[in-house]
């Protein structure tokens, strides 16, 4: 499909994700091949121990893979769509009780469309600046129940999101924590071009600093 505009991970984060799935998906097949081997000369203990650091270690592929090539925010005009993870904030699956297994299990993929002229606010920040900006109800669940895992809300400090209001009062919204925000500001600009009026909230620093030069330019 052809965008006019389109942001996603910076290439240099890409980069790095496919070296290290590229690593741990060699010594993943390493590990399928010791346990095969193990089971051969009936050394079935170490041949468990592989095949659950070769499950772990592909788990780990799946979920970098997610993170690297997928997930983008993008419009060609007349539709937004926002592709990420079903639970829109990380790659694996957010259990009901925080779990070291959970973290090795992958999110699934989904891609939302929206209409750009039923969009009322764009939201790009931080999850206190969605909190600060939107009403209780229509703060999303999912970072609710996430802020309840000690280890997922100190990631969340971290993260910046999009959070797209619609005129309906429905609402979608993803993580862009690591995207190329210039990418991210012409997507916007584009919005604005195409939905006179449209309200724009930010507090992520290059995306503010990129806008202000627009103005002054």
């Amino acid at each position: 499909m052809d965008y006019s505009a389109k942001a996603c991970l910076k290439q240099r984060t890409r980069n790095e994700y496919i070296v290290k799935i590229s690593l741990v998906g060699t010594v993943s097949l390493a590990g399928i091949g010791l346990a095969i081997y193990s089971m051969v000369t009936s050394n079935f203990l170490f041949a468990l121990m592989y095949i659950i650091a070769a499950v772990m270690g592909m788990s780990y592929v799946i979920i970098r893979i997610n993170s690297a090539l997928p997930t983008y925010i993008a419009t060609d005009g007349d539709k937004l769509f926002l592709s990420s993870w079903d639970n829109g904030i990380v790659p694996y699956r957010i259990s009901e009780k925080s779990s070291f297994f959970s973290d090795f299990v992958p999110a699934k993929v989904k891609t939302d469309e929206v209409i750009v002229s039923d969009i009322d606010t764009l939201i790009f920040g931080s999850k206190k600046f969605l909190q600060r900006r939107l009403d209780p109800d229509k703060y999303p669940e999912i970072l609710k129940k996430a802020e309840e895992d000690k280890y997922l809300e100190k990631n969340l400090r971290r993260m910046d999101f999009a959070y797209i209001l619609l005129k309906s009062g429905d609402y979608c919204f993803m993580s862009i924590t690591g995207f190329d925000m210039e990418s991210v500001t012409a997507l916007i600009g584009d919005i604005e071009k195409k939905c006179r009026g449209v309200k724009v909230l930010t507090n992520i620093p290059k995306i503010v600093k990129l806008r202000d030069n627009m103005m002054k330019a």
